[in-house]
Parts: C-alpha cells; structure tokens; sequence
C-alpha cells in the first residue's frame, strides 16, 4: 500500500517534504507558497488567539495555566516555522546535498510504518506535552506572582511619604519589610524547586549540539589513525585536507555569535555559580 509514489530513488525523507511543500514551507511558486504558509500562520491563531483575546482567561488559576500553556505553545511552534520558511533555500541545499551523499532505505513510501509508528508514538507526545506543560507554566506563573509581589513592595515603598503620621508610617514599614520577606522566601523555593530541571534542561540541549562536535572530531581522529604516512603522494594530501578541515569547530551556534561546546559548557556553569555564590554571600550580609 503506496501513500505516493517516489520519484527519485535518491530521495532524502520525501513525504516530510512533500508535507511541507503542502504547508508552504518549500517548494512552489512565491505567492502561492507565501499565502499557504500565511494562511498556517493565521489558522492557529484565529482558532485559539482571538477567542482568548475576546473573552479572557477566565479567574480560575487551572484555566490561567491552560490559556497561557497554549499561547506559549502556539508561539513556539510558530516561531520555528517562520524560521524555518526564512531558511527555505538553504533547506533546499542541505537536501541536495544529503541526495548526492548517501541513499536510504525507502521506508517513506509505506503508510501502513507512518500508521504504526503514530500510533505507538501519539501517546507518549501527550503525556510529553502535560508535563513540559506542567512544569514551565508552574514555573512561569511562579515568577510572574514573585515578580507582582515585588512590585506591590516598590509601590508601597514609593508611597511611604504620603504617611503622615508616624506610627501608621511604621505600621506600613512593618509591612513592606514582612512582605519583602516573604517575597524572598518565595524565590528560594521557587529556585529550589526549578535549578535542578533548569540544568537539566540546560545540559540535555547542550549534549544536542554537542554531539555534532564530537563527530566532528572523530573525523580528524580517523584521519590521523589512518596511517596516511604510508599512502601515496597524492592519497595523503587529500586525507591531510580532510584532516586540516576537521581541526575546525564545526557545530550549531546560538544566532552564530556563541558557539557551544565542552569547555564552554564548563565555564558557563562555573561561571553561573560563581554569582550564585556572590549573590548568596551578599543576601545572607544583608539578612
């Protein structure tokens, strides 16, 4: 049973481009490409964005966490599609370059391997799903009801001079000074809760990009174990060009002006708690 027909034997991962030729993504002529991929945009937006825009939240703290979760979700996923569809001729090269390199096994062609692998795999991305959902909104809702905290202590604070009267202005100092406290207190939990899934986090997307400088590497490695001393003239410059080539970073970079590796991974974290350590001395100083 065929979903469609390949049309090139050489194909790299043709139904994921067919279905973003479909979405606009690639592919076609400029305006029709544009108002497909316009319309992707707009169909989310329109279904979910402005019926939240016209009747609100609601003032239930379960459905001010599903409403934002979904937002956030909505615009994460739209902000890599437009990335994506910015980048589509260089999409364009990176899959007429992987055709000319290697040809895979056409399990593309089956539907009947989409079915059974969507199937197996549908439930997993749900209950995926709940628990980033779960998590970053807790989090999220969490520091935005600290940060509104602090604001009602610099607004408070702000006003201490419309007090005239001395013990009402100490009362309110009072006050400012518990809820400070308390607003304190409130980010060590938070911080408590959250530093050990934010490294986490932090170190399963730097161990991605990671990998790639790894294989990077392995190819110098095997181009030096080679033997390439013992090759033919001609042969051994052009492992040594391999070699020279694969002495340079290769990798992702975060919008190309920081390139993640290994010993930079070490310096942020050391870094990162250094000025915990700092800001941890300075509080306790000032509690």
């Amino acid at each position: 049973m065929k979903f469609f027909e390949l049309q090139k034997p050489t194909a790299v991962a043709p139904f994921l481009l067919e279905f973003l030729t479909i979405l606009g993504m690639r592919g076609g002529t400029g305006r029709t490409r544009s108002l497909r991929f316009v319309c992707l945009l707009l169909a989310g937006w329109i279904l979910l964005g402005i019926p939240k825009a016209y009747f609100g939240f609601g003032d239930q703290l379960d459905l001010n966490i599903r409403g934002y979760s979904e937002l956030l979700f909505l615009f994460n996923i739209d902000s890599k599609a437009i990335i994506f569809y910015m980048n589509s001729a260089k999409l364009e090269e990176l899959v007429e370059l992987v055709e000319t390199i290697q040809n895979g096994i056409n399990v593309e062609e089956d539907i009947r391997l989409y079915f059974t692998h969507a199937l197996l795999i549908a439930p997993v991305h749900v209950i995926l799903g709940l628990k980033l959902a779960a998590t970053d909104i807790t989090i999220f809702c969490g520091i935005k009801s600290i940060g509104s905290i602090f604001r009602l202590v610099s607004t408070r604070l702000g006003n201490l001079h419309d007090f005239k009267n001395v013990d009402e202005l100490r009362k309110e100092l009072k006050e400012v000074v518990d809820i400070h406290n308390d607003a304190l207190r409130c980010v060590k939990i938070l911080e408590s809760i959250s530093s050990i899934g934010v490294m986490l986090q932090l170190m399963n997307t730097v161990i991605v990009w990671v990998a790639m400088v790894f294989c990077s590497f392995a190819v110098a490695t095997e181009a030096y174990n080679a033997q390439w001393a013992k090759l033919p003239m001609d042969v051994q410059k052009g492992v040594g060009l391999i070699l020279q080539r694969a002495q340079k970073w290769e990798g992702i970079t975060a919008a190309r002006f920081y390139q993640v590796n290994v010993e930079r991974f070490g310096a942020m974290v050391h870094t990162s708690y250094s000025i915990y350590v700092v800001l941890k001395d300075r509080l306790a100083s000032k509690t």
